[in-house]
C-alpha cells in the first residue's frame, strides 16, 4: 500500500476518512491478482491501471498493432441510444425500475473487436443493406465484424417501438452507424442505406475478442469484493472497479495514447458502447411486456397491480436484469411526464428520490 495510490482512490472519493480509504486499497489488492499472484498497484490513473492488468492477464493484448487510419477517428458517429419516454396510460399506479447488471462489462466480454486498421469499401450512390442478405453466410461474417456503415439517406422507422424510433431519432444522413446498430435494425426487418462503410475483417487474426479476459477478471473481482462486509470500503472498492473499466474505455479513444504507446483503438469504445445498447434493445424485443421509459441501462415499466412483475430475467450476473425501485405515480411523475426522449433524464431523477412504495 502506497500513498500515491491512496492519493487516486482520495480523488475519486474526498469523503471518506484515511481508514476506509486504506481497507478500500486492501479489499482491491486481494480481488486484483495477476497470474503469478501479484495484486495489481493502482499507479499512473485507473485508466492505465487498468490496461497493465488487461496486459498481464493476457498477453495476446501486447500484440495488438494500434490503429493509425486518422479518417476514422475523426467520422461523426452516432452517439448513445440509451433513452426514451412511452406514453404514460391513465390507468397505471406503480413503476418498476429494472437496470442491467454489468452492461458494459458483459458488452466487453463478448464484443469483436478490430487491430490494427481497417479497410474502406465503397458500395456506391443508392446502395442499401437489406434485411434479406442476412440469409447469405457470407453477409452474416460481413455484418458481425467490427466496423461502420455510412449513412447516405434517412432510414425508415415508422411501425416500431419507441424504443428504436426515439434511440435512433438523432441518426441523420451522413453519419456513421456501428456495425451491431446495423445488424440490429436488419434483424428488425430495417432496410439501411449506405454507400460506403470501414470494415475489420476477420482474417489473419486481426480481430478477436481482445478484452474478453479482462471482462472476466473484473466481474470475478466485482464478485469477489461481496465475499467482504458490508461497509463504506467495500462500496469504494467496487465503485474503484467500475471507474476502472469506464476510464479505461475512454481513454483508449484518445490520441495521446498514440504517443504514450498505449492502446489507441477509438473505434473500440464505439463498439462496446453499441453492444451494450444492442443488448438492451434485444432483451426488449423478448420481453412481451412494453416499458414505458429508458434512460442509460434503466428501464422502467408500469402497471396498476402493486405485485407487478415485467416479462424478464433477472439473475445476479453480468448482462442480466436486476432490481432497482417501485413506487406510486405521483402527480410530480404525472406533470412531467412527456412522450419525448428528453424527459427521460428527468423522469430517471423523480424515480431516483421518489419513495419507495410498500404494500404493508
Amino acid at each position: 500500500m502506497t500513498s500515491s495510490e491512496l492519493e487516486i482512490l482520495r480523488f475519486y472519493f474526498p469523503d471518506p476518512n484515511e481508514e476506509e480509504l486504506e481497507q478500500a486499497l486492501c479489499i482491491l489488492h486481494t480481488v486484483l491478482k495477476f497470474p503469478d499472484g501479484r495484486h495489481l498497484e493502482l499507479r499512473g490513473g485507473l485508466a492505465l491501471c487498468t490496461e497493465l492488468f488487461a496486459k498481464n492477464i493476457d498477453f495476446t493484448f501486447n500484440r495488438i498493432s494500434h490503429m493509425t487510419r486518422s479518417e476514422v477517428a475523426e467520422i461523426d458517429v452516432m452517439g448513445k441510444t440509451d433513452y426514451f419516454v412511452s406514453v404514460l396510460p391513465s390507468h397505471i399506479k406503480y413503476l418498476f425500475q429494472y437496470d442491467i447488471n454489468k452492461q458494459f462489462l458483459a458488452a466487453m466480454k463478448q464484443v469483436t473487436l478490430g487491430s490494427e486498421n481497417p479497410m474502406l469499401e465503397v458500395t456506391g450512390n443508392g446502395s442499401m443493406l437489406l434485411p434479406i442478405y442476412k440469409e447469405s453466410l457470407e453477409f452474416r461474417s460481413f455484418i458481425t465484424s467490427p466496423g461502420y456503415c455510412h449513412i447516405s439517406q434517412n432510414i425508415n422507422f415508422s411501425g416500431q417501438p419507441d424504443w428504436i424510433v426515439q434511440g435512433y431519432e438523432a441518426l441523420h444522413p451522413g453519419q456513421w452507424l456501428a456495425f451491431p446498430h446495423v445488424n440490429y435494425l436488419l434483424d428488425r426487418g430495417i432496410s439501411i442505406p449506405s454507400d460506403r462503410h470501414f470494415l475489420w475483417k476477420k482474417f489473419n487474426g486481426t480481430t478477436g475478442r481482445y478484452l474478453s479476459p479482462l471482462a472476466t477478471a473484473l466481474i470475478e473481482a466485482r464478485a469477489h469484493i461481496k465475499d467482504f462486509p458490508h461497509s463504506a470500503s467495500r462500496f469504494i472498492a467496487d465503485e474503484t472497479i467500475k471507474k476502472m473499466y469506464s476510464t479505461f474505455v475512454q481513454s483508449i479513444r484518445k490520441k495521446e495514447n498514440l504517443e504514450q504507446n498505449r492502446v489507441y483503438h477509438p473505434e473500440w469504445t464505439d463498439m462496446i458502447i453499441a453492444t451494450g445498447d444492442v443488448n438492451l434493445f434485444r432483451k426488449l424485443d423478448q420481453c412481451s411486456d412494453q416499458p414505458l421509459f429508458r434512460f442509460k441501462d434503466a428501464v422502467c415499466w408500469g402497471s396498476n397491480d402493486s405485485e407487478f412483475t415485467p416479462n424478464i430475467d433477472t439473475a445476479d450476473t453480468a448482462g442480466k436484469w436486476h432490481y432497482q425501485k417501485k413506487c406510486a405515480v405521483t402527480e410530480e411523475v404525472v406533470r412531467n411526464w412527456e412522450p419525448a426522449s428528453y424527459m427521460a433524464s428527468r423522469l430517471n431523477k423523480i424515480m431516483k428520490t421518489a419513495e419507495e412504495f410498500s404494500c404493508a
